[in-house]
């Protein structure tokens, strides 16, 4: 597993941080900045563009979209090349109301979740 680590990049692009895997070319959202993040709907994109190579959105890390009690931000729409949400995806968004969940998703890691009645999807 040490050398699938090494061979990542994290790289922050508005507000959200991505672990980019370059031996698949996904990215995983790995947390949120909630201080740099001032909207109140938060699309997480398709791909990430990283030194003129395109990264699949593919995962939710754990606690990946902790957006924090102070954010505006009060929905997330998740792309449709989200396959995977780790636990505890969402801790600590008290002010989120919904989370739009793709079509394709797979794997929704067990986890204390307050939103759950909140999510639907696309």
């Amino acid at each position: 597993m040490t050398g699938l680590l090494a061979n990542a990049e994290t790289v922050e692009k508005d507000g959200v941080t991505y672990v980019l895997k370059f031996y698949n070319h996904t990215a995983a959202v790995d947390r949120v900045s909630s201080r740099d993040l001032n909207v109140e709907k938060l699309i997480i994109p398709t791909t990430i563009s990283f030194e003129d190579e395109e990264f699949t959105v593919d995962e939710i890390s754990e606690k990946g979209l902790m957006l924090g009690r102070n954010t505006s931000c009060k929905s997330v729409v998740l792309p449709n090349t989200v396959k995977k949400i780790g636990a505890r995806a969402f801790t600590s968004s008290s002010n989120l109301k919904e989370v739009v969940l793709p079509e394709g998703l797979e794997i929704i890691n067990s986890g204390p979740s307050p939103f759950a009645s909140h999510w639907k999807a696309l």
